[in-house]
Parts: structure tokens; sequence; C-alpha cells
């Protein structure tokens, strides 16, 4: 688009030095794409303001041996689009990144799982290949929903950037990236309902 809006107090303008490369979070590497998905999208855990891990869109989760990890799940998250998160688009998610086929530059951190399991609805269980104590580091990936997790909606999906997250994507121009507010957001909406980021 082209020029940006008059300010008002719940619209804030930000600045990135260079334009995200890709914000799919199955495929982002890069530190912009990754601060922009942290607004669209969210994880079974994230980090909180002191670095340390702490639950998501997971409820808890456990240890049940030293390679199987379970996770229930919250039960009132929606995508953006209003379908409810759950264990199935979890797997999906980490499914996509798991195939060879889709070239996610994650695939090699993530072979360490051996197996995604869904135990029901809102259970989902990880079993490792071995011990690995970093693993929940790697749990701070945005979820996609899952009917966008076969190869041939990855273009589509680029275009709509659908996740559960605060705010919801609109678009994404040479010079801006425009967001909106997530009025049903689990933890409340924000009170920023109009999000730029300038590149």
């Amino acid at each position: 688009g082209g020029s940006l809006p008059r300010m008002d107090p719940t619209t804030l303008i930000m600045a990135i030095e260079t334009r995200p490369t890709n914000l799919d979070p199955r495929f982002a590497t890069d530190a912009n794409s990754t601060r922009v998905d942290e607004l669209i999208f969210n994880s079974l855990l994230k980090y909180d303001q002191n670095d340390n891990l702490v639950p998501d869109i997971a409820k808890s989760f456990e240890a049940v041996q030293p390679t199987i990890y379970k996770f229930w799940l919250k039960d009132n998250i929606k995508f953006h689009d209003g379908k409810k998160l759950g264990a199935e688009d979890v797997k999906a998610t980490f499914d996509f990144i798991l195939d060879p086929r889709n070239s996610s530059p994650h695939l090699a951190e993530y072979q360490i799982i051996k197996e995604i399991k869904v135990l029901d609805e809102l259970t989902i269980q990880f079993e490792l290949s071995r011990p690995f104590s970093p693993f929940l580091d790697l749990l701070v990936r945005g979820i996609v929903p899952a009917k966008f997790c076969k190869s041939s909606e990855t273009k589509r999906f680029s275009e709509l950037l659908i996740g559960s997250g605060p705010f919801k994507f609109v678009d994404l121009s040479p010079i801006k990236i425009s967001l909106t507010a997530n009025e049903e957001y689990f933890e409340g909406p924000p009170k920023i309902k109009n999000l730029y980021i300038k590149i």
C-alpha cells in the first residue's frame, strides 16, 4: 500500500531495519520474521520476560519418560478464522516441518522427534528418538491450522497467515506489514487496534 494512516491512540507504527524473509513460522529463520510471527501465531511454549519457558497454548506439560513429553492444551483458543485450535493442528504443524518434501529450514533440528501422537482433541504426545534436554526450546514455534499443512497449501497460506495470536495479518507491502487486533484473543484483545510495521 501507499501512505500510512494518520495517528490515533489505538494505532502503533513500529520500524524494523530489514524486510522479514518469510512470515510462515514453519520457514521463518531471521529475527524480524520471528518477531512478527510472535504477534500473529501462538506456540506450545513461549519465553517470558526473563527468558524462562512458560506455557502458551499448552495448559500444562509433563515429561512422562526421558523421551516422552505430554502436553495438555488450553480449550479456549481459536484461529483467526474462528476455528478452534487443537492437538491435530499442533501435530500437523510439526509433521509438515518433518516432511523433507516441504524443505523447511528447521527439518534437521526437529529430527530428534520420532513420533507425534494425538491422544485426544486437546492432548498431544511427542516421542523422541533419544533423551534431548533442549527439546522444549524447539516448541517455541508458531502453530498453523492443520488444513494449511498440505504441501499444496503452502503458497496460499503465505498470503493468509492465519494464526491464533493477538494480531491478525492484513497485508504485506514493500514498505510495511499491516496487522489488526484479534478481538477474540484468548488472553484478551490488544489495546492497540492497528499495528503497522514499517520496513
